[in-house]
C-alpha cells in the first residue's frame, strides 16, 4: 500500500515533537553539562536519558537511541514504495555503522567510545551492533556480520576481509561507500518525482565525498591524482571530476567549482576553510530537504524532510552535550551546530 496520505499524516504529527529553536537555544545556554541534561529531560528525550545522569557516554547513547527508535517507528507504519525509498536512504547509516566499527577497531578505540557514534537502524539493531563491537579482531566483525544473514548494501568478499586484516582503511572505506551508492542508484533509476528526490540526496552526498576527499590531499600538498578513486556519480560531470583530480591547489578546485552548482560554496575553499565548506555544504543540502515540508503532501518529500530535521536535531544535541561536558564556551559550541 503506497498510502502517502496516512504515512505523511503520521509524520506531520511527529514533526510537532521536534525541538523548537527556542528549546535548542535554552539547551545551548545551559550553564553547565548537568543543567543541559536537566533541560533535555524536560523534552522528548526524557524517556531515553535517566534523571540525574551525568555520564557523557550514556547521554550520547540516549540521544542516539531516541533517533533510532524514531526511525524504527517510521519504518513500522510505512509500507510499499515509500518504505522502499526510505530503506534505500537509511541503508547509508548501516554502512556508516560498519565503517565506524572497523575504523575504530583498526585504531584501537575502546568499544564504548565507538558505540557513541553508532545509530542502530533497520536490521542492524542494537544487539547486533553490540555483538560486533565485542569482537577483538577487525576481520571477526565481518565474519560475524555474515552469520546475521541480513540484507546489506554491500557484499562481504574475501578481498574485503583480506584488506580489513591488512588494515587498509582507505580501501575498506572506499569499497563500502562505492558499494552503497551502486546499490542505491540501481534502486532509484530515473523515474517519478519521489525517486528524483532520493537521487538528489544521493548525488549531493557523492559530490561532497568526492570534493572533500580531494581537498584533504591538497591541504597537505599532495596531488590527488592516482591517490584517490572518485565515485562515478554525483552532479559533477566526468570531465569536472577529472579536472578536480588534476588540480594542484585549493585555488584550482575553487575555480572549477565556481562554474558548477556549488559556486556559492567555492570561495570557502579559496580561503582554505575545508571544515567550513563541508559544514556549509551539509547545511545547504539539509535546508533543501527540510523545505520538503512545503512540497507535495503526498510525496516522499515529507518523510525525507522530517528525517533530515530529526538527524540535524540529534547532531546538534550531541555537539552541545560534548561541548558542555568539556566546558566549552557557548559561542564556541554555537559555531559548530547546524541550522540555528
Amino acid at each position: 500500500m503506497d498510502d502517502f496520505g496516512y504515512i505523511n499524516a503520521r509524520i506531520r504529527a511527529k514533526k510537532e515533537k521536534l525541538l523548537k529553536r527556542q528549546e535548542i537555544e535554552e539547551l545551548l545556554q545551559a550553564e553547565n553539562f548537568e543543567k543541559f541534561v536537566e533541560n533535555l529531560q524536560k523534552t522528548e528525550y526524557s524517556r531515553d536519558i535517566e534523571r540525574g545522569e551525568i555520564d557523557l557516554e550514556k547521554v550520547l547513547r540516549g540521544i542516539n537511541k531516541n533517533f533510532s527508535d524514531t526511525i524504527k517507528g517510521i519504518m513500522e507504519f510505512s509500507s510499499g514504495n515509500p518504505k522502499e525509498l526510505l530503506y534505500i536512504l537509511l541503508s547509508r547509516f548501516v554502512v556508516a555503522n560498519i565503517r565506524a566499527i572497523i575504523r575504530g577497531k583498526m585504531r584501537n578505540i575502546k568499544p564504548e567510545d565507538i558505540e557513541t557514534a553508532l545509530f542502530p537502524v533497520l536490521e542492524l539493531d542494537e544487539p547486533k551492533l553490540k555483538a560486533l563491537l565485542s569482537k577483538e579482531e577487525t576481520s571477526e566483525v565481518l565474519e560475524l556480520l555474515l552469520t546475521f544473514r541480513i540484507p546489506l548494501p554491500f557484499v562481504i568478499t574475501s578481498k574485503l576481509i583480506k584488506k580489513v586484516r591488512e588494515k587498509d582503511i582507505e580501501f575498506v572505506e572506499n569499497y563500502l561507500e562505492s558499494s552503497y551508492y551502486s546499490y542505491a542508484f540501481s534502486k532509484v533509476k530515473r523515474g517519478d518525482g519521489d525517486k528524483e528526490f532520493i537521487r538528489y540526496m544521493l548525488n549531493s552526498w557523492v559530490d561532497l565525498k568526492n570534493i572533500v576527499g580531494i581537498l584533504l590531499y591538497l591541504k597537505y600538498g599532495i596531488s590527488p591524482l592516482g591517490k584517490i578513486e572518485l565515485l562515478p556519480y554525483g552532479f559533477l560531470t566526468e570531465n569536472q571530476r577529472k579536472a578536480l583530480l588534476k588540480a594542484q591547489s585549493l585555488k584550482e578546485i575553487s575555480e572549477i567549482l565556481f562554474s558548477t552548482k556549488y559556486r556559492e560554496l567555492s570561495k570557502l575553499i579559496t580561503e582554505g576553510d575545508i571544515i567550513g565548506f563541508e559544514k556549509r555544504f551539509e547545511e545547504v543540502l539539509s535546508l533543501w530537504a527540510i523545505k520538503g515540508f512545503l512540497k507535495d503532501p503526498l510525496s516522499i518529500a515529507i518523510p525525507l524532510a522530517y528525517i533530515i530535521s530529526k538527524y540535524n536535531e540529534v547532531v546538534n544535541l550531541r555537539i552541545i552535550a560534548f561541548g558542555k561536558y568539556h566546558g566549552l564556551e557557548t559561542y564556541e559550541i554555537r559555531k559548530e551546530i547546524l541550522l540555528i
